[in-house]
C-alpha cells in the first residue's frame, strides 16, 4: 500500500469536481483568476466569470489569502459541469492553490472514495487500498470515541 502523492490528490480533485486549468483559455473559460493593478500601483486579485466586466463588490479581492478559497467556491458552484479555469500557473503558485486542492481532497475524501472505482479516478491500486485502510481506521476511531 502506498499513500497518494500530492500530485495524485490534485489530479483526483480535478477529476472529482470536473475542472481543468488552462492558461491559454482566454475567451473560452468558465472562471478566470488573475491580477490587475490599480492606477496607484496596488495589485488586486480577481475571480470572475466575465473578465470584461468583473463585479467590484463580488469578484475583486485586495489580499491574496482569500483568493484560493474563492476560486474553489466558484468551481464547486459549477456543480460538476465541465469547468475550464483560466489562470496562470505562476499566479496559482502565488495563492497556494495546490495546497487548497489538497485540503479539498481531504475534505471530500468520503465522496471521493465512494466514487473512486466507478469514476475511474487516477489512483493506483496501492494508493486506493492505502486510502481505504487509512480512512477506515479514522472512522473506527471516531465511532470508539463517540
Amino acid at each position: 500500500m502506498q499513500e497518494p502523492s500530492k500530485e495524485t490528490m490534485i489530479k483526483v480533485v480535478k477529476e472529482h469536481f470536473n475542472f481543468t486549468i488552462d492558461e491559454n483559455a482566454y475567451g473560452n473559460y468558465d472562471i478566470a483568476a488573475y491580477t490587475e493593478s490599480t492606477a496607484d500601483g496596488y495589485e488586486l486579485h480577481i475571480v470572475t466569470h466575465d473578465m470584461s466586466n468583473p463585479m467590484l463588490n463580488e469578484d475583486v479581492y485586495m489580499y491574496d489569502h482569500d483568493v484560493a478559497d474563492a476560486l474553489v467556491e466558484e468551481i464547486i458552484g459549477q456543480g460538476g459541469n465541465d469547468t475550464i479555469v483560466y489562470a496562470d500557473d505562476y499566479y496559482l503558485e502565488d495563492i497556494y492553490f495546490d495546497d487548497r486542492l489538497v485540503e479539498l481532497f481531504h475534505d471530500n475524501i468520503d465522496d471521493i472514495l465512494a466514487e473512486a472505482e466507478e469514476e475511474n479516478y487516477s489512483f493506483s491500486v496501492d494508493e486506493l487500498a492505502w486510502l481505504k485502510d487509512a480512512y477506515a481506521e479514522d472512522e473506527e476511531t471516531e465511532e470508539t470515541v463517540s
